[in-house]
């Protein structure tokens, strides 16, 4: 904490000026020196911060009376420069004839006249009155070094105006923004601080608009405005609060500005980031109040940012999903859902993460929504691509085995392998052309007559059909028949010279416990003896 030692000069002054002087306590933190001299010394009157003159010792030693003007009027302005705004007083111990005698210029030299006789109370008084005012001047000049010292510690703008828009007090961070000294703003209105012609009120209108608002509300308010300068345009987030007189009448105002020009930038540049990522996010705060989306968010759920931005994030999705979708979301959030709006149904892809500050503590949470229709489309057509023959669209080996696994428990299974009779020849003769469409005839009638059993094309013209928990062989052996028949007669129907016939194997295990390579040998096995019997035939193996 600070001290102030008080330098007092005693010129003539009698000796019980000074014991009173010494005798008096001192305030907290004070101290005082007392020098006493015979005559006046102008070293020691520069060095003191109390000067008492006696005008009675003067004449004595001079010759002449004490004219204060004349005599000290040379010297006071430099001491009251050197002290600045600390404490200094001149006072004059004269007769009430002479103090009556001085002028208005003599006044304006000395600050105090003490009246002789000086009684012993009157000389107290005085002394105490003179300590007071020294330590209240201390005081107020501390508390101000603790204000501006406060002020111009703080790395944003910070001004006092009146009501009229005159500029009272700033910090320094407020200098270095308009590029001018505190003494250059002092006293001055928007547009000079700004450097703006004085005709264009703009700016200055908006701050004297948010200034009547915060005077009106009678506390803080905060704002975001738009100033001009010389360098362009700037938008701050201002805080401005009135600022009361003792009586309590508002008085002028009180405001702190922050720069968020550059925040907006890198907010537009992080819109434009966001914007630019091909998925839906949403960022949400501490609170789960959704601070943005981006453009695709926009598109999926068809709310726009003015609607989304500041609602809370389950409000937000009563909307965005429907009622019932949001009602279970909001008891389990599964990775994958699917999305109705209108006649559109999105397949979409969440997932969230908590945003965290520098220490690690989570400050909100952003989420990305996917939309994977497309993309699942795409792997359920490889999938069935995988699975199905290109020429005839009937399933392919890979998923004769996967279907027959998924239903193992079956009580018996029938196997059918069936191919065209001399289909290599027709082939050669009449070219792949007639050779695949004989193939494909031959998938549209097993796709007719298995229509409710799995029949996959095995390899070239080798086709292969089973059923699952039949009754007899004779069941079978009726479809392997009816296959029989009518590629022969649809063969012969679509072009003469693509006539062909078939022949069919066929086992059954009523079991349902025989292997299935087991059943497929057999079953090869039953289609070689139909070939070996002429063919256009089956036979059970």
């Amino acid at each position: 904490m600070y001290h102030k030692t008080l330098h007092i000069s005693l010129f003539g002054v009698s000796e019980a000026v000074g014991q009173t002087i010494d005798a008096q306590e001192p305030y907290p933190r004070f101290r005082h020196e007392t020098h006493s001299y015979a005559a006046f010394d102008p070293n020691a009157f520069a060095d003191s911060d109390i000067v008492v003159i006696d005008a009675d010792s003067w004449r004595q030693a001079t010759g002449q009376a004490l004219s204060p003007a004349a005599d000290l009027g040379g010297l006071v302005p430099a001491w009251r420069d050197a002290h600045g705004e600390r404490f200094c007083i001149l006072i004059v111990v004269a007769s009430l004839d002479e103090r009556n005698a001085y002028t208005a210029d003599d006044f304006a030299v000395i600050d105090a006249v003490w009246v002789t006789p000086l009684t012993q109370p009157y000389l107290e008084n005085r002394i105490s009155t003179l300590f007071l005012r020294a330590h209240l001047r201390s005081e107020s000049l501390l508390h101000n070094t603790y204000f501006s010292t406060l002020i111009d510690s703080v790395p944003d703008m910070i001004w006092f105006k009146t009501l009229n828009g005159t500029h009272l007090k700033v910090n320094d961070f407020f200098c270095s923004v308009v590029n001018k000294s505190k003494e250059d703003v002092i006293g001055r209105g928007h547009n000079y601080i700004w450097g703006l012609p004085e005709d264009d009120t703009e700016s200055a209108e908006i701050c004297a608009k948010t200034e009547a608002l915060a005077i009106e509300a009678g506390h803080m308010c905060s704002f975001e405005e738009e100033i001009t300068t010389p360098e362009g345009r700037r938008k701050l987030k201002t805080y401005k609060a009135p600022l009361y007189d003792e009586d309590g009448t508002v008085m002028g105002t009180v405001g702190m500005g922050h720069d968020i020009t550059e925040l907006g930038n890198i907010q537009n540049e992080l819109n434009i980031l966001i914007d630019s990522i091909p998925l839906s996010v949403i960022i949400e705060d501490a609170n789960d109040v959704i601070a943005g989306i981006n453009a695709l968010t926009e598109q999926y759920f068809e709310i726009d940012r003015a609607n989304s931005i500041g609602r809370s994030f389950s409000e937000w999705r009563r909307d965005a999903f429907g009622e019932k979708l949001a009602r279970i979301r909001e008891h389990h959030e599964s990775e994958e859902f699917l999305l109705t709006k209108g006649d559109s149904v999105r397949l979409l892809y969440m997932r969230k993460a908590p945003i965290l500050d520098v220490f690690g503590n989570p400050t909100g949470r952003i989420r990305l929504y996917s939309d994977m229709t497309e993309q699942r489309e795409l792997e359920n057509q490889a999938l069935q691509n995988a699975r199905t023959d290109y020429l005839t669209g009937l399933y392919n080996r890979r998923y004769f085995y996967e279907a027959l696994a998924e239903n193992e428990s079956a009580d018996s299974t029938a196997i059918m392998i069936m191919d065209l009779d001399n289909f290599k020849g027709i082939n050669d003769t009449y070219g792949h052309t007639v050779g695949d469409h004989l193939l494909v005839l031959a998938a549209n009638i097993l796709k007719d007559v298995f229509a409710e059993n799995v029949v996959v094309r095995w390899g070239g013209d080798e086709f292969v059909a089973s059923m699952r928990n039949v009754s007899s062989v004779d069941e079978v052996c009726e479809k392997a028949q009816r296959f029989l028949d009518l590629i022969a007669e649809q063969s012969e129907q679509s072009c003469e010279m693509c006539k062909v016939t078939g022949s069919v194997g066929v086992v059954v295990d009523f079991t349902g416990t025989e292997p299935i390579d087991e059943l497929i040998k057999r079953a090869d096995d039953a289609l070689y003896a139909a070939k070996s019997s002429g063919k256009s035939c089956l036979r059970v193996g």
